[in-house]
């Protein structure tokens, strides 16, 4: 499949991407202003528009692409046919401030140095959009969650950014979400290609039923309550029900189902607008959820595949079909594979690579610190967990005959896991741990909500 991909690709990019690279003209001294930049860019008639839908907190076993029964998905179903569908996509952490800030950077957590405490994006990393902005982009940004807001630094090259739509664990974000994007698109300046990165929150716990998008299937429903003391009786709830049951998800999936919706509507004005076919749209998601799968309960706190494994979609300028690439990749590489296919060269160090020109199959590696401290790499179809608080604690599974990692093979597979953890042990030789995090100031309301997160004690 990596073969069919890179005879592909080169013929997009001189369709779609030749002409405008040849006469743009980019003179020197660009700001780094998250508002302003001092570039003046020439960008002509056929730059590829970029459209990034991130949905927090979405596993991809809740979508029907991904092999959900439900219609929960019928809009990000009909983007997978269109589109470059990679199956075994894995997020740099389990929590959305670091995921996003790896998805946008192609850095590492620890060299960013959003790790163990609440440590926003530092000023000196460059994202996606301060690229494509100093390369003739207008950029746009609208987010949902705090914890991807100004205050964390995810603003930084966005010509317009919008965090209006922070409004705490039991909003419903996904309606205003859209319409901020729509109105921006509205408003662009035509003679400039644009990126647009969209954040849905909706799918996060609090989870809201939504009537439109009922998946009940017995008489009692697991839905979550209002208080921090419910979420201890959905988990009896859950534990007693079983994986089985159809009744884990029910509210989960409603709130999948409403952001489906939604990000339909946001792809159908593309389409009534003429942008869609010709833009690159890339779907994915932050992280997943724990609904007892381990014994844990929403996210931040394990690498298990329920919360690393993730969604992810390409659909290139011009697709009409799509297909399945079922390699293990990370989110880390969709910063260099976007660049690639509009043919922008990133001359700054980052550690992912595209996924469209990568020689070999490598190691994916992810980590938290939120509660424990994790790492853990997936090669080879086999994924070794380290715990760093337990003495260097080891676990091996076999993602091929074990995906729910249900069976340690760590005291089998001897050889296997040596040479797993000297993957983890030249990862972290090989990459940068950033000297000096930055912090960010929270207030009382923003500690509650990290504490509510999982994500402080």
């Amino acid at each position: 499949m990596l073969s069919a991909s890179l005879r592909f690709v080169p013929d997009l990019r001189k369709h779609a991407t030749s002409a405008w690279l040849l006469a743009a003209v980019i003179l020197a001294g660009c700001g780094r202003d998250s508002q302003t930049s001092s570039a003046v860019v020439a960008s002509p008639p056929g730059a590829p528009n970029v459209v990034m839908i991130v949905v927090d907190t979405l596993r991809p076993d809740r979508l029907g692409a991904w092999g959900q029964v439900r219609d929960t998905s019928p809009h990000i179903d009909e983007l997978a046919s269109q589109s470059i569908r990679f199956s075994r996509a894995t997020s740099q952490a389990p929590w959305t401030t670091p995921s996003t800030a790896s998805l946008l950077t192609s850095l590492y957590p620890h060299e960013l140095g959003i790790e163990t405490e609440p440590n926003k994006v530092p000023d000196q990393a460059i994202l996606l959009p301060e690229l494509l902005r100093d390369k003739g982009y207008e950029t746009f940004g609208v987010v949902a969650s705090s914890f991807l807001s100004r205050r964390w630094n995810f603003d930084q090259g966005f010509s317009r950014f919008e965090d209006e739509n922070v409004s705490g664990l039991m909003s419903i974000t996904s309606p205003e979400v859209t319409r901020a994007a729509i109105k921006m698109l509205k408003s662009r300046d035509r003679s400039r290609p644009f990126l647009l990165f969209v954040h849905y929150f909706d799918p996060h716990f609090h989870y809201n039923s939504h009537a439109d998008f009922d998946f009940t299937d017995a008489e009692e429903e697991v839905r979550s309550g209002e208080t921090e003391a419910s979420q201890g009786d959905l988990g009896t709830k859950v534990e007693t029900a079983g994986p089985e049951s159809g009744q884990l998800f029910d509210s989960y999936d409603s709130e999948v189902g409403f952001t489906d919706h939604y990000i339909g509507r946001l792809l159908q004005f593309l389409r009534d607008q003429d942008l869609f076919d010709e833009a690159l749209i890339v779907f994915t998601a932050d992280h997943g959820e724990e609904f007892l799968d381990h014994g844990g309960w929403k996210h931040a706190h394990s690498l298990y595949e329920e919360v690393i494994h993730v969604p992810l979609l390409f659909k290139l300028p011009q697709s009409r079909s799509g297909r399945v690439e079922d390699r293990q990749v990370g989110l880390i590489d969709v910063f260099p594979t976007i660049t690639e296919i509009l043919g922008v060269d990133v001359e700054h160090p980052i550690s992912g690579a595209s996924l469209f020109s990568a020689a070999e199959v490598r190691p994916v590696f992810s980590e938290t610190s939120r509660n424990n401290n994790l790492q853990a790499v997936i090669y080879k179809g086999h994924k070794a967990i380290v715990d760093l608080n337990d003495d260097d604690k080891w676990r091996l599974y076999d993602l091929s005959t074990d995906p729910a990692e249900k069976h340690d093979l760590a005291g089998e597979r001897v050889e296997l896991l040596q040479e797993l953890m000297e993957e983890v042990r030249r990862w972290r030789e090989s990459t940068r741990t950033a000297s000096e995090a930055e912090s960010v100031v929270l207030d009382a309301e923003q500690t509650e909500q990290l504490k509510a997160l999982g994500y402080l004690e």
